[in-house]
């Protein structure tokens, strides 16, 4: 008898066989430069920011579902180039409804993803760029996201617990500071 885990798991790779059949051919060039265009999300302070990031971008046709992979930043080169560890798996977006990749539940994925506990070797990390991979599967885009820790620390468990903890009470004081500037200037 199948674990629910791995009965999810089954109807997962079961949608990501579906896709293959409405798949599109894409030229590397074109998924490298919508990649390119994700840069610097990793701040935003909500969706309707990120959005305004992102006016006219869109993600390329024939995408149903998505793979994240990892990249942690490690340190810089002698030229200020980003060194990258060894790459991890991040998760999957995967749509039951066989939509189009839709871009805000793409960035949104990729930034739930890159807030885990787990996503670096100290906790959290802030999402700097993108690029792509080769796609393993048809309809599925591979994205690679580097990501940097928000902070250092010694990459215990507790430390990375309480990096993550850290990180959603500064949302939450950026939050309502946004509120209170907006009703603020609602008042006046």
């Amino acid at each position: 008898m199948k674990s629910i885990g791995e009965n999810l798991a089954s109807v997962m790779d079961e949608l990501v066989q579906q896709a293959r059949h409405t798949a599109i051919e894409h030229d590397d060039r074109t998924l490298q430069e919508f990649a390119w265009k994700l840069k610097g999300l990793g701040d935003a302070e909500n969706d309707d920011e990120t959005m305004g990031l992102l006016r006219g971008v869109s993600v390329p046709e024939g995408f149903r579902h998505a793979r994240y992979t990892i990249y942690e930043v490690i340190g810089s080169g002698p030229n200020g180039e980003l060194l990258l560890g060894d790459p991890k798996p991040g998760g999957r977006l995967i749509d039951g409804r066989m939509g189009c990749l839709d871009l805000k539940r793409l960035v949104r994925t990729a930034l739930v993803f890159t807030s885990d506990p787990d996503t670096t070797s100290m906790g959290p990390g802030r999402w700097l760029e993108s690029f792509t991979l080769p796609i393993r599967d048809p309809g599925t885009l591979e994205l690679g996201l580097v990501v940097e820790p928000r902070e250092i620390n010694d990459g215990s468990f507790p430390a990375r617990v309480q990096a993550t903890i850290r990180m959603v009470e500064e949302r939450r004081t950026s939050v309502r500071k946004s509120r209170s500037a907006y009703i603020g200037m609602a008042s006046t």
